[in-house]
């Protein structure tokens, strides 16, 4: 006799889970985030991360969200906009995290300078050196301090932590010097425009008439 009613029943049942789990599924994913978060630690406050097209410092995170302080507006470009980010933690489920600060006191940060083919790249390449080597000469015997001892403490093969240019050719009538250099975690955008500024200068000085 019931059959009927307990069949419409159960299938109202059934339709009212399904709706619930649609409606609390992002908040669900969020509250997995924040415990992947507090389980693997992949950054903590302070740390400058990439995911997805959002880049910036960490400056708050919880098991629902995380808020960015951005940095940008371009990957090269290592000002703050003044805007903030608030991620929702279902992001970082699915999605690769790049951590730029991961050994907190010092990394390897690249940037590149281009030339004409017909520029001189051999004095270019000696003044960016020259330069690199007089910015990051008061702290170069720390940093390779602080890789030797991850690599002794975490397994890691030390990178060589002096500065060097390599050559590349993204197109024929173009050469790009790609530098790399040792820097506090910090500090990455001050250095290189502490780098930069010092290779122009050297440049006009040896390019004046």
């Amino acid at each position: 006799i019931w059959a009927h009613e307990i069949r419409v029943f159960a299938l109202s049942v059934v339709a009212l889970t399904v709706a619930g789990v649609v409606a609390t599924k992002e908040f669900l994913l969020c509250v997995v985030g924040g415990i992947y978060k507090a389980s693997a630690r992949p950054f903590q406050v302070a740390d400058r991360i990439e995911i997805l097209k959002f880049r910036g410092d960490v400056i708050d995170h919880n098991l629902f969200t995380t808020t960015l302080f951005e940095v940008g507006p371009e990957h090269t470009v290592h000002q703050y906009t003044g805007r903030t980010i608030v991620l929702p933690n279902s992001v970082f489920l699915t999605n690769p995290l790049f951590n730029e600060t991961y050994n907190r006191r010092f990394v390897l940060h690249t940037f590149t300078v281009p030339f004409k083919r017909t520029d001189d790249w051999r004095l270019a390449e000696k003044l960016l050196l020259e330069s690199a080597f007089q910015e990051v000469g008061p702290y170069l015997a720390e940093a390779k301090q602080y890789m030797s001892h991850l690599e002794r403490t975490q397994g890691l093969d030390a990178p060589v932590m002096d500065p060097r240019a390599n050559i590349h050719f993204p197109d024929p009538e173009r050469i790009d010097l790609v530098m790399r250099v040792p820097v506090p975690a910090q500090r990455k955008g001050r250095m290189e425009q502490l780098i930069l500024r010092g290779f122009v200068e050297r440049w006009e000085r040896k390019k004046a008439p």
